[in-house]
């Protein structure tokens, strides 16, 4: 005889999802944005000494990684938790000065990113094929290796505080956020496989990052 599913649990497991869509295409929002920043600064340091990136953009773009990382970590979506415990290290491993970027690493960023969110649309249509991200977790494998930055997979008690940590970042996504001046129109170039890059940085925001020379990237 089938085990019918308890209807209430079904709701409650669609609620979270529901939540857990809500939040993290909010944080996979920000991580894009901040990546074009990303990019257009390393583009333009190109040949240039390397310089480490900007602390706060770094910070901000491994809160919103480590986020997903910790939501998806309690509802068991273990290819999303697997693939941002990876990019939430390279942000680490720039934050700590042990990684400049360079148009290469920034590409794989791209990369890995294009993987999540497909992984976050699945949550919402499951019957999709999965895609197989296993060429880009590996080379981010390789490179943090390279860079002596791996970090191990976190524990349950450790998933739990991060999912705690993860909520409050969370609540500081529901305030108001300040207005900022437009990028003026016409002067927005393409990165790497045509992805569209901002005109203009806006005041507000922070200084992004610092180009790289890992030429094996």
């Amino acid at each position: 005889m089938a085990i019918q599913s308890d209807p209430v649990d079904d709701a409650f497991l669609d609620d979270l999802h529901g939540d857990f869509l809500d939040e993290s295409g909010q944080l996979l929002d920000r991580l894009n944005e901040n990546l074009l920043y990303l990019d257009q600064w390393v583009r333009a340091r190109h040949g240039q000494p390397p310089e480490r990136c900007n602390d706060d953009l770094m910070n901000d773009m491994f809160r919103a990684a480590h986020s997903i990382k910790g939501l998806s970590a309690m509802l068991g979506l273990q290819d999303i938790n697997c693939l941002t415990h990876k990019i939430e290290n390279v942000f680490d491993a720039a934050r700590t000065g042990q990684l400049y970027f360079c148009p290469a690493s920034v590409e794989l960023l791209f990369q890995s990113l294009d993987a999540l969110s497909h992984h976050i649309d699945r949550v919402r249509h499951p019957h999709e094929d999965r895609m197989d991200d296993s060429a880009i977790v590996d080379k981010i494998q390789e490179f943090l290796h390279i860079l002596g930055a791996v970090r191990e997979v976190s524990s349950q008690g450790y998933a739990e505080a991060s999912l705690e940590a993860a909520l409050q970042q969370l609540e500081l996504l529901d305030e108001p956020q300040p207005k900022t001046a437009a990028a003026p129109s016409g002067n927005g170039h393409s990165g790497q496989n045509g992805k569209a890059q901002p005109a203009a940085q806006s005041a507000s925001h922070p200084a992004p990052f610092a180009d790289g020379v890992e030429d094996e990237l």
